[in-house]
């Protein structure tokens, strides 16, 4: 059976577009995806919507721009690539497989019309119906959701750039898991065949291909914590993914060891999940403040973007004597790691005099004494001198 969907161009009413509240851009555990049946109820198409565009906050998904585009220069799938939808059984109804920021901002313009009288009648922010592409294969929903996921996949690694790094991710793994015909609970990554049989189909590296199943992976642990569950607003977001990129994506044999992970089921080990939480205090908010324990009191963490990753790096690969307590600095009293090794870095650098020394021995060592012509010899005693105190702190050392 081919991957790719058999697909089909027909105009639907805006009306009749659900957005996909298992929608990849927005992680979810396993336990909260919504029945296909129950996408069309107004409860969740309202909640969906609010966590693409809020009323109130940081409009993550560009919904404002894309709108204003679309003011500006109407609705045009050739140029903005056409929305994917498949039929809810027995309804009138199409869910968005691919495309839901343009549904938003087509609502979004849809409501601005409707209670705007100085809108012009003509104008792009009344769109009754557009075109879009049906996937018409009938087929039971296992076989389906294969050629969906393909079609997806193909889109994020496509033309579709808006995408992000985690819905991508998403997409692997989800991929992965057709190919290698496992499930979550059984999954074990094999570079041969099945890595490099995705890196094949998405025209990528096979070494990406892991990489973007270590954080998705991660990311689905660290959703699963009762830590993290707790808390509030817990939760893993998707913008998150750079974050714990940047503890994967590492040369730091130190950081590799403190945050490790099972080979074949590319998992966190227990302890790795535990620091992981402490040094970064996923909450689900932007600032990640939140107390660690109920009744404490707030304060950012350790960690709070991926380039920090490196300067704990250092801290780990450090000398022994130095590694445990420059280490506890950031564990324990959550100081930002670039300033802790700022300061071992200085002490590492401070010209002492026995470094003074051995700067300059090592400077003159090559040099032949007896060699040079017309040299003073008070420079010739002085040298000699410099070189005996040398030894002597040496020894002494």
């Amino acid at each position: 059976m081919s991957l790719a969907p058999q697909l089909q161009r027909i105009t639907v009413d805006v009306d009749k577009l659900l957005l996909d509240p298992n929608n990849p851009r927005l992680f979810s555990r396993e336990e909260s995806k919504v029945p296909l049946e129950n996408v069309k109820d107004p409860g969740v198409q309202e909640k969906t919507q609010k966590r693409l565009f809020p009323v109130r906050g940081k409009d993550r998904f560009n919904i404002e721009e894309l709108k204003q585009s679309i003011k500006m220069n109407g609705y045009t799938p050739e140029a903005g690539g056409y929305i994917f939808v498949r039929q809810i059984e027995g309804t009138d109804y199409f869910l968005v497989l691919e495309g839901n920021r343009r549904l938003v901002a087509l609502r979004e313009l849809r409501e601005d019309y409707d209670h705007d009288d100085a809108i012009e009648p003509d104008s792009p922010s009344k769109i009754q119906s557009i075109d879009v592409l049906e996937i018409t294969d009938d087929l039971p929903e296992d076989q389906l959701q294969e050629k969906i996921s393909y079609l997806l996949g193909t889109c994020h690694h496509g033309s579709h750039k808006n995408w992000s790094p985690f819905a991508r991710a998403e997409g692997i793994y989800n991929r992965y898991l057709q190919i290698s015909n496992q499930t979550h609970n059984s999954f074990v990554y094999q570079k041969t065949p099945h890595g490099e049989t995705v890196a094949s189909l998405l025209s990528i590296e096979e070494k990406e291909v892991k990489e973007r199943l270590e954080v998705y992976t991660t990311m689905r642990q660290l959703s699963e914590e009762p830590s993290i569950q707790s808390k509030k607003n817990g939760g893993i977001i998707d913008r998150y993914y750079s974050l714990i990129l940047g503890a994967i994506k590492t040369s730091s044999k130190g950081l590799q060891a403190y945050i490790s992970r099972d080979p074949k089921s590319l998992q966190l080990r227990p302890e790795a999940i535990e620091r992981m939480i402490n040094l970064c205090n996923f909450d689900g908010t932007r600032d990640r403040k939140t107390a660690r324990q109920p009744g404490g009191t707030d304060h950012p963490p350790a960690i709070i973007n991926p380039q920090q990753w490196k300067f704990l790096g250092k801290i780990l690969d450090d000398d022994p004597s130095e590694k445990d307590a420059n280490l506890s600095s950031v564990e324990i009293d959550h100081q930002p790691p670039e300033e802790v090794w700022a300061r071992r870095h200085a002490a590492l650098t401070k010209l002492t005099w026995p470094k003074w020394l051995e700067k300059v021995v090592g400077i003159l060592t090559p040099v032949n004494l007896g060699a040079l012509n017309n040299i003073d010899p008070e420079a010739t005693d002085c040298i000699e001198r410099l070189a005996k105190l040398y030894e002597v702190l040496e020894k002494k050392d």
